[in-house]
């Protein structure tokens, strides 16, 4: 969920996720957001198996997100425009600490 009052008279929020989210967010069980409310992180209850495709690898941990409308993007991962579905953009995960 991004917050988007702050850009609209009328305020609201979007439900978005991440392209991979297989991988990003799977099985999400808390988000912090920074003091500013540009960023947050979430954190997943999951050891990566890519919702049972795959053996446990354990190569994932917290992912950091810009709040930033203007950061989503389409599914080519090209700029989000009018009529596009759009995607959060993770900026980085801290792998190999899963289960945080």
């Amino acid at each position: 969920v991004v917050d988007v009052a702050a850009a609209s008279t009328t305020g609201g929020a979007r439900h978005l996720r991440d392209r991979a989210r297989n991988h990003y967010m799977d099985a999400v069980s808390s988000i912090a957001f920074d003091v500013h409310g540009r960023h947050f992180a979430t954190c997943q209850d999951s050891v990566n198996e890519y919702e049972g495709a795959t053996r446990p690898n354990f190569f994932k941990g917290l992912t950091l997100y810009s709040s930033a409308t203007s950061e989503l993007v389409n599914s080519k991962q090209e700029d989000c425009r009018a009529g596009d579905t759009c995607f959060l953009k993770h900026i980085d995960m801290l792998h190999e600490a899963p289960l945080c």
